[in-house]
């Protein structure tokens, strides 16, 4: 079999020359991957691209763009990505990318290079509540850019011929986190994308919103593409408040069909019954975190009648005030079958049924990596009555098991762990937070 490479560095100049002796031993057609941490000055950025010029790589990813870099060194970088006697890249991984530093010329020079080239592009975008004053993200480069790149010829004069730029089907990936400053920013960016033929696909793939109206929410979700976003962060954003505030957010969720990932967290939702259509419709969702709302019992409605995905392997349910009732539910669910991750720290109830707990461990003991039972008041000696059910968890990695009574480093290791010789490298740590 043929053997593929990847790699990896920071970018420090030293490394970087490290780098290209290393791959200089290398066959030129085995390395296929390049991971540069960050390019944060021109001696790093030449090395680079120099290194570039001699492998026919199909992916490579770089962190931080216009960290401290000059507008010369952006648009040597341009001309790396567009010529094609380069490599053909297939994937390009543009992490934190920012214009705050670069001209107009040096901006749009990236931005053409990537529209020309057959280039994926997955760019995590995050807009800060300042932006509009201190930098330019890659969604204002691409606003500015409508008249220069975008729009359509102009009707040649004479002979000549003005093409528009050539697109090689670019896709770009976008996460934006949305508050009440820079939603204008985020509309007029897919309004953009609708009206004008753009030579270039901009997929939001996810949306966290922070500390945003119910109004802004709703006309977000309401633009946003059906099909192509996975992934919602509405925490710390009241909607359980108002009942209506609640149920109009997750008619519009409903729609989402292909969502995976779903943050509800402190929300002050107290009835589960409310998000219990929403859930049932989410049906490729594998990641929900319910934490700081005080459900009680309404997490039953949730796990027997909301959630019907297979595919669910993350459950966060830190604070919910759960009862004996919610774990019976877990228990049982005919869904959840396969979760590698559970949090059900800050929950006291789980002190008075550890029989239920040892219930939960067997049934995901193929499939739990995770878990999280701290702040339960679960004393050291019913932990010591469920080492044989986490004995049995071939898979786990991480049980964060204090601060609970009785329960410390020193017990960890003088009773506890020796019980758990059957997974040696399990970690029990204390609560992270």
């Amino acid at each position: 079999m043929k053997t593929l490479y990847e790699l990896a560095f920071n970018a420090t100049l030293k490394n970087m020359e490290l780098v290209v002796w290393k791959c200089n031993l290398l066959p030129k057609k085995i390395l296929f991957a390049l991971v540069c941490a960050c390019l944060e000055d021109s001696p790093k950025v030449l090395a680079f691209v120099n290194l570039f010029k001699h492998w026919p790589l199909t992916e490579f990813s770089v962190r931080k763009i216009g960290v401290r870099l000059k507008d010369e060194d952006v648009i040597l970088l341009a001309s790396l990505i567009q010529k094609k006697q380069y490599g053909c890249i297939k994937l390009l991984n543009l992490l934190d990318i920012k214009f705050g530093v670069l001209s107009d010329r040096a901006s749009n020079a990236i931005l053409n290079a990537l529209i020309n080239s057959e280039s994926v592009l997955s760019l995590k975008n995050y807009i800060s509540p300042n932006s509009q004053q201190t930098s330019r993200s890659f969604s204002d480069a691409l606003l500015y850019a409508q008249k220069s790149l975008f729009s359509p010829p102009k009707k040649a004069s004479n002979s000549q011929n003005n093409s528009p730029p050539i697109c090689n089907n670019l896709v770009i990936v976008m996460e934006f986190v949305i508050n009440s400053m820079n939603i204008g920013k985020y509309l007029s960016l897919v309004q953009m994308q609708k009206n004008i033929k753009m030579p270039v696909s901009v997929i939001v793939s996810r949306l966290q919103f922070v500390y945003t109206s119910t109004t802004d929410i709703i006309k977000t979700l309401k633009v946003t593409n059906k099909k192509e976003l996975v992934g919602v962060d509405i925490s710390f954003n009241c909607l359980g408040s108002s009942t209506d505030r609640m149920k109009s957010v997750c008619n519009e969720l409903k729609a989402f069909k292909n969502l995976e990932m779903l943050n509800l967290a402190y929300n002050n939702i107290t009835e589960g019954i409310i998000l219990t259509e929403l859930l049932s419709n989410l049906q490729s969702l594998h990641y929900i975190d319910f934490s700081g709302n005080l459900l009680k019992s309404g997490i039953n409605d949730l796990l027997e009648f909301g959630i019907q995905t297979e595919y669910l392997r993350t459950l966060i349910l830190t604070g919910c005030s759960i009862t004996i009732d919610c774990l019976h539910a877990l228990v049982h669910s005919k869904k959840i079958t396969s979760l590698c991750k559970l949090k059900l720290d800050q929950n006291p109830i789980l002190s008075s049924c550890i029989y239920l707990l040892a219930d939960l461990l067997q049934k995901f003991k193929h499939s739990l990596t995770y878990l999280d039972i701290s702040e339960c008041h679960i004393c050291k000696e019913s932990v010591i009555e469920l080492c044989p059910a986490i004995s049995c968890m071939a898979h786990l990695e991480v049980l964060i098991l204090w601060p609970n009574p009785g329960i410390n480093q020193t017990s960890v290791t003088q009773d506890i762990l020796p019980l758990l010789d059957m997974i040696p490298n399990i970690r029990i740590l204390p609560c992270q937070s």
